[in-house]
């Protein structure tokens, strides 16, 4: 068995500056402080093998315990890899898919109750299954571009649409809460299997009373890319031009200095649109005629839309979110093939990037806020760099609202993360410790959020 204290570690303190000078011995002091500060929720991460289940089918199972700080709860993640013996016999798209979903149950059997039914209180398992689900002829070039998104059971016809605009290879984390989304599941993916054939299904098995996982969804898929490049996007943010995944191939075969940036921490961001009018999942596939398939067509759009608006930036009710890649700067075109982003505090894109030494999603941020804001500042402290890429761009499909009356509680929530994240940051990379120009844009306001929760949780 293999125990790592994380925070015990002080290898990974910004203490481990070398020099001898004040600003360090108050650095090593903050560290120890965090340390002892942590108590019984220490995040623990433990690695092991379980016993052989003596179930046919599956190749291997590991375990792994994780702290969730802010809601202080433990986690036992079990992950089970499945042959793929189902998926490589000669029959029917149909008799394979049973075949596979029989399989997938059956190693689920002995976790069901702890999963679903779990009685003790801050203490949950959850089961990973990776690439459960995937066409055993698809072949993925090393150097190609792997589209990585996560979803619930419900959104299988917006994935369809998705995968067949970007027409390349595709990671996806699906959460599934019960047996029952299991069976739905099988059903829905049904009618568009020829539309996923490029896909790799990853499923993820947990209690439906936790708040969406999102970020754990989006490392899972990221962890099992297979290509040395990914394109991070949501299920319900559609890319353009229309067979993305080749006319990015074409773009970066004709620019090689496209290529140099990925592998030189460089991240390109697709700006993001969104049509005003709110498209039901069942409808998804069938409104296609108002998608925008050229930057022309989107442009083209926008010069008529002065009195409707049927075509606005994405999040313009929430200027920050977006506003960064400068629309502008991007309508007019004059620019070379990618431009630079000077980024502000709440910017949250869509971006294409190389899998190597990426930083992971903080995985304690569940539901509604920071999930993604979290992850670009990160990406600020872990020195990468983001472009605007000139003729391409992503557009939201809008949807009646996903958490409704939850927002405020787990907005309320994460905030109460937000200090276990800094002091990830400041372990990582020093942040809040940095010459003023190194810091994040905005971090100062992260600390603020950080310490209003902390004077609001204080006993009156």
């Amino acid at each position: 068995m293999k125990i790592k204290r994380k925070l015990t570690n002080f290898e990974r303190c910004p203490c481990r500056i070398k020099t001898r000078s004040l600003f360090t011995c108050v650095l090593f002091l903050l560290c120890l402080n965090n340390i002892f500060n942590q108590k019984k929720f220490i995040d623990v991460h433990v690695d092991t093998f379980l016993p052989n289940t003596s179930l046919p089918g599956i190749e291997a199972t590991s375990e792994m315990k994780t702290a969730d700080l802010c809601r202080e709860e433990i986690t036992t993640t079990v992950t089970l890899s499945l042959s793929d013996d189902c998926l490589k016999v000669e029959s029917s798209y149909f008799d394979n898919l049973n075949c596979q979903f029989d399989l997938i149950e059956r190693k689920l059997a002995p976790f069901i109750n702890e999963v679903f039914h779990t009685n003790e209180a801050n203490k949950f398992m959850v089961v990973a299954m990776p690439n459960v689900l995937y066409d055993s002829g698809e072949r993925i070039d090393l150097k190609d571009i792997t589209l990585t998104t996560q979803i619930s059971i419900d959104k299988i016809v917006r994935l369809s649409v998705l995968a067949s605009r970007w027409n390349g290879p595709a990671s996806v984390t699906v959460r599934i809460t019960s047996i029952a989304e299991l069976h739905q599941f099988k059903r829905n993916i049904l009618p568009y299997h020829q539309k996923l054939q490029k896909v790799v299904f990853h499923f993820y098995f947990e209690d439906n009373n936790r708040a969406y996982p999102n970020n754990i969804l989006r490392n899972f898929a990221l962890d099992h890319v297979r290509s040395e490049y990914f394109a991070l996007f949501d299920v319900d943010l559609f890319p353009s031009p229309i067979n993305t995944h080749q006319s990015l191939q074409t773009a970066f075969d004709r620019h090689p200095q496209l290529v140099e940036k990925l592998n030189d921490k460089t991240m390109f961001v697709l700006p993001a649109w969104e049509i005003n009018t709110v498209i039901l999942e069942e409808d998804a596939a069938a409104s296609r005629q108002s998608y925008p398939d050229t930057k022309e067509m989107l442009l083209k759009t926008i010069a008529s839309n002065n009195t409707d608006k049927q075509i606005q930036t994405f999040q313009h009710d929430y200027k920050r979110g977006q506003r960064s890649t400068n629309y502008q700067r991007w309508i007019s075109s004059k620019t070379d093939v990618s431009y630079p982003i000077i980024t502000e505090f709440g910017y949250e894109p869509y971006v294409v990037g190389s899998k190597e030494g990426i930083p992971q999603f903080y995985p304690d941020f569940r539901g509604y806020g920071f999930n993604k804001q979290s992850f670009y500042l990160e990406l600020h402290y872990a020195k990468y760099k983001l472009e605007a890429l000139r003729d391409f761009f992503i557009f939201h499909v809008n949807h009646p609202p996903t958490y409704k009356n939850e927002r405020r509680a787990m907005l309320k929530l994460n905030e109460k993360c937000i200090k276990h994240f800094l002091d990830h940051l400041a372990m990582e990379y020093g942040a809040g410790h940095l010459d003023k120009e190194m810091e994040a844009p905005g971090f100062t306001r992260w600390q603020m959020k950080s310490k209003k929760r902390e004077r609001q949780s204080r006993p009156q």
